[in-house]
């Protein structure tokens, strides 16, 4: 499982863009790329360091995979 480096900056309301999970804006850096203001989709509440499922939704609209992410 690969590590990524997320921080939470932004958690939408409750009744923005309703969906089962809950909606985050992360900065995320991924060795030496560094991608800020994706959409992701959080698949539960979480504390630091937590390791949670997180689909990433590009600027383009293209949705990546599901994958294992630390925030921390």
């Amino acid at each position: 499982m690969q590590q990524y480096q997320a921080v939470v900056t932004q958690q939408y309301g409750e009744n923005e863009r309703c969906n089962r999970n809950n909606l985050f804006r992360v900065q995320v850096d991924i060795g030496k790329w560094s991608f800020a203001d994706i959409n992701d989709e959080i698949s539960s509440k979480t504390e630091h360091g937590e390791f949670v499922q997180v689909k990433r939704e590009l600027k383009s609209g293209r949705q990546l995979k599901w994958e294992e992410w630390r925030l921390g």
